[in-house]
């Protein structure tokens, strides 16, 4: 397998349980990618082994064909081989990726209203997307993300989707907390499926990104199905977190 060596350029926590990573290519190149893809990491083991974790991109570039950096969000594992490794890794460590990979990317054919939802990290892909969406909101195409966290304390990345939602009038962003009082107006109390449905998703007009929680994008996906969604109309990435 082709593998491209990267070295730790900073990693920072963002929120309560997030911690973000950026990396440069060991070669000084840079990296290709199309928004919302994801790259399998090697990363090694207190033995020396190599095992991948595969991680939705986050970057945002003017040209995502040669971006300087790699910027990655992972979410603490309790005993995770993969959160060891990011909570104590050190600027300049080297490790190596494969990929980029995916299918959750900008839709060629465009909907009336593509409607992103994510829990956790799974919103790192939509932040990827932000600048590519912007001609088409400029033309009035109507994007809904979704994000889906307990309590605001999880929650990151607010100040670039809140500033998209200033600038553009048709994209709207809404931070769900699951288990917390709404405190500011993009705020709702209750999980992303409450205000998908306060939505009133359209399976002749909309399309629908799923991306996050396993249990989350199943239960979406059954609630969108029951209303006329299909596997054209609904794409899907779901986030298996592992410690072995």
């Amino acid at each position: 397998m082709l593998t491209t060596p990267i070295r730790l350029l900073d990693s920072a926590m963002i929120s309560r349980n997030v911690r973000r990573l950026r990396f440069v290519r060991s070669d000084g190149g840079s990296f290709a990618y199309r928004p919302g893809e994801f790259v399998s990491l090697h990363l090694p083991d207190d033995s020396g082994e190599i095992y991948k974790r595969s991680y939705s991109i986050a970057t945002v570039a003017d040209n995502p064909a040669a971006a300087e950096t790699l910027e990655l969000v992972a979410s603490h594992v309790e005993n995770g081989k993969a959160t060891r490794w990011f909570w104590q890794a050190q600027p300049g460590a080297e490790i190596a990726f494969s990929g980029p990979h995916g299918l959750l990317v900008w839709p060629e054919v465009l909907p009336k209203r593509l409607i992103l939802i994510a829990t956790g990290t799974g919103v790192a892909p939509y932040r990827a997307m932000l600048k590519q969406m912007q001609p088409h909101l400029t033309q009035g195409m109507q994007v809904h993300l979704l994000f889906g966290v307990r309590d605001q304390a999880e929650a990151f990345y607010l100040d670039d989707f809140r500033a998209q939602a200033q600038a553009f009038p048709s994209f709207q962003f809404s931070l769900c907390v699951s288990r917390a009082a709404a405190t500011a107006p993009d705020e709702y109390a209750g999980r992303v499926t409450d205000r998908l449905q306060q939505l009133n998703p359209q399976a002749d007009t909309d399309l629908v990104y799923l991306c996050g929680n396993p249990a989350m994008v199943d239960e979406v996906f059954e609630r969108l199905k029951a209303v006329g969604f299909g596997v054209k109309t609904v794409k899907r990435e779901k986030y298996i977190f592992s410690r072995a």
